[in-house]
């Protein structure tokens, strides 16, 4: 049986502005689905009411360090969905 990885994702962006006025009057949150997920799967990673427009840095932290996973844009409201597979290593 393949042991479950605990999936830890951070976020940063050079233009991220905390004080963003949206249209949806939500909190910036980021959301991955599955929370946890064996090896070879594919996990998702949403985000909603963030800066507009902007590239973001998604980095899953391991045991050796941060590894850069992707570098989604969100869109003209603030969202992004990026999907991301777990390697063997």
């Amino acid at each position: 049986m393949k042991r479950l990885a605990p999936i830890v994702v951070a976020f940063c962006a050079a233009a991220f502005v905390p004080a963003v006025v949206n249209a949806h009057g939500g909190e910036a949150g980021i959301l991955v689905f599955p929370a946890e997920a064996p090896i070879g799967a594919t996990v998702t990673v949403f985000g909603e009411d963030l800066a507009p427009d902007t590239t973001l840095e998604l980095y899953v932290l391991t045991a050796v360090g941060e590894v850069l996973i992707g570098e989604p844009m969100t869109d003209e409201v603030g969202h992004f969905s990026f999907e991301w597979t777990l390697p063997a290593d």
